[in-house]
């Protein structure tokens, strides 16, 4: 059976080394086998081999981590056959089963599980299913209430002065939660808290211009503006006949609906922002601290508490499997 013919791309992707690569294509155009063949010439590499155990390759899926490892199994004996008495391969046989080809949960899992010890975590861990977790959460966000009420927390009434409805305070709980889940996708979720709280904290010689609110504020500009070529719409619509079908004129009409609402929101936005002085804006984000300040420190309690719930029962939620095997393998030893 010949070999396959790679395409230049694929081939590039093949022999890159020594740096960092990201690959994009569609569904079915080989990523896999070029995976693979890259795998194979660097373990079959007569200048610099790797053993297949010392490389991790990580998958979406268990089944598509097993169908990597038997791919990679059926190249191993294929270069075999070719080459009966290499002493190299037959171990690469022998590691594959050890070879860490497998999901990113599973690696962290594995991660964790071999330095537990490091973090404090119970050897005898295991991971909460989303009924007892949610149940955790609502104790933890509840706990977290009773005690700033209890305090009288002046930050805290003050946000449910503003923003509690009617019935109750659940909203804000139900916010506070929404955001604690965000938090959590970024690698430091507490430095994250504390750092978009403290954005709103200016002092007086705040110069908007140069501050991060007005590089988000020309970035949604700039997105708004690269949704709809106005150019394009100019030269298109112009072509259109007036007596053209109506067909087509719907469609006329649907591109100028696009233009309208982008060219809306940007006004609203240059109305609403870049209109203000800057002693204004200072007075804004100042209150708004007042308010940022209170809610990051309630999603930092409510942390600590549901951590600590989780400690008692021994449990992990999928969160703490990415951080925890993070926070092991970017501390320094002592």
């Amino acid at each position: 059976m010949s070999s396959p013919k790679w395409t230049k791309e694929q081939q590039e992707v093949i022999d890159s080394r020594n740096s960092d690569l990201l690959v994009s294509a569609a569904a079915g155009s080989g990523k896999t086998a070029v995976l693979v063949e890259r795998i194979i010439q660097m373990i079959t590499s007569q200048a610099d081999p790797i053993d297949i155990d010392k490389l991790l390759v990580v998958t979406f899926t268990n089944a598509a981590a097993s169908e990597m490892r038997e791919r990679i199994g059926d190249a191993i004996t294929k270069e075999l056959d070719k080459d009966p008495e290499n002493k190299s391969l037959q171990n690469q046989i022998l590691l594959l089963n050890k070879a860490s080809i497998t999901t990113i949960h599973s690696f962290c899992l594995d991660v964790i599980k071999s330095n537990f010890h490091t973090i404090e975590l119970d050897p005898n861990f295991r991971i909460g299913d989303q009924t007892e977790c949610a149940l955790l959460k609502k104790e933890a966000i509840e706990e977290v209430f009773d005690e700033l009420y209890e305090e009288n927390n002046q930050g805290f009434l003050n946000l449910v002065e503003s923003y509690a409805e009617r019935g109750g305070d659940k909203s804000i709980q139900d916010t506070l939660l929404q955001i604690h889940s965000f938090a959590m996708t970024t690698p430091d979720p507490i430095r994250w808290l504390n750092d978009s709280a403290e954005r709103f904290n200016v002092n007086e010689n705040f110069d908007f211009s140069d501050s991060i609110w007005a590089k988000y504020l020309l970035e949604f500009v700039e997105l708004e503006l690269s949704s709809f070529e106005f150019e394009n719409y100019v030269k298109g619509v112009k072509k259109i006949p007036k007596d053209a079908p109506e067909y087509i004129k719907i469609y006329k009409d649907r591109s100028k609906s696009t233009r309208d609402k982008a060219k809306k929101s940007i006004e609203e936005t240059v109305k609403s922002s870049f209109n203000k002085d800057g002693e204004s804006i200072y007075y804004e984000l100042n209150i708004l601290y007042k308010l940022m300040k209170p809610i990051s420190d309630m999603v930092l309690m409510f942390d600590t508490k549901y951590s600590e719930k989780k400690k008692e029962k021994s449990i992990i939620d999928f969160n703490d499997i990415e951080h925890f095997a993070l926070k092991i393998l970017t501390d320094k030893d002592e």
